[in-house]
């Protein structure tokens, strides 16, 4: 029975050299990735949205060309209503004090962290997706 063998983008990952898996294999080309269009105006924002949220929603997608309007819409309104609840969550646990709110604060943000994530709003989600996220110029790079 022969071994198991990892899907090509796998082996790439762990691989030595862009073309090479890990075991010195040639790896198939991946081919040309298939782009969606991006959003060319700024869509409705759904009704639901408090300030925050709607903030939000201008600016992810007039800042992020990589947003496409058909795959990422529905990510991108449930990223804007997690805002939305962080918010509230972070007035509670500022006003009352409790741990309990707290608690809720911190898992807001990291589901909220997880979905900006998942949008490709983080340095290793743009090099994933091969998204130019801009860089800061670093000083002591010369």
């Amino acid at each position: 029975m022969p071994g198991y063998l990892a899907p090509s983008e796998l082996r790439r990952r762990r691989g030595r050299i862009h073309h090479l898996d890990s075991g010195g294999r040639n790896l198939p080309d991946p081919g040309p990735a298939a782009t969606l269009p991006a959003a060319e105006k700024v869509p409705e924002p759904p009704a639901d949205l408090g300030a925050t949220g709607h903030a939000m929603w201008l600016k992810l997608w007039e800042g992020c060309e990589w947003i496409s309007r058909d795959a990422d819409g529905h990510a991108v309104a449930k990223a804007c209503r997690l805002a939305d609840d962080l918010e509230i969550a972070r007035c509670r646990a500022t006003r009352t004090g409790d741990a309990r709110e707290r608690r809720r604060l911190g898992a807001l943000s990291r589901e909220l962290g997880s979905e900006l994530a998942r949008l490709g709003l983080n340095p290793q989600a743009s090099a994933r997706f091969g998204a130019g996220a801009p860089q800061r110029p670093r000083p002591w790079a010369a």
